[in-house]
């Protein structure tokens, strides 16, 4: 999975994406036919992207899947970590820091 403790405040997007990875290996398909070959499932990091307005300020969104909490095919929030950008700068991350800002 994704490791965030080698982020820090001040990065770019693409510092971010460089050291996190553009891609992620979720798990592997089990339904194919031939058992010999394993079949990676991957999810494209930044999992989602959003832009947040508050106030008169701007952020950029991006949702890294940083975890599995279920293994049921489904990408959820929980499974999902906001990374905030703000002038094309790392401000934060987490839930909580994004509902303070949502606060604001």
């Amino acid at each position: 999975m994704v490791d965030l403790r080698s982020i820090h405040e001040g990065m770019s997007p693409q510092e971010v994406k460089t050291l996190l990875g553009d891609k992620v290996v979720t798990g592997y398909d089990l339904t194919n036919t031939k058992k010999e070959i394993s079949i990676p499932i991957i999810l494209t990091n930044p999992y989602r992207e959003e832009i947040l307005k508050t106030g008169n300020k701007t952020y950029e969104v991006a949702y890294y899947f940083t975890s599995i909490k279920k293994q049921d095919g489904i990408i959820t929030d929980d499974e999902l970590t906001p990374l905030v950008f703000e002038n094309n700068r790392l401000i934060g991350h987490g839930w909580e820091f994004l509902g303070r800002l949502k606060r604001e």
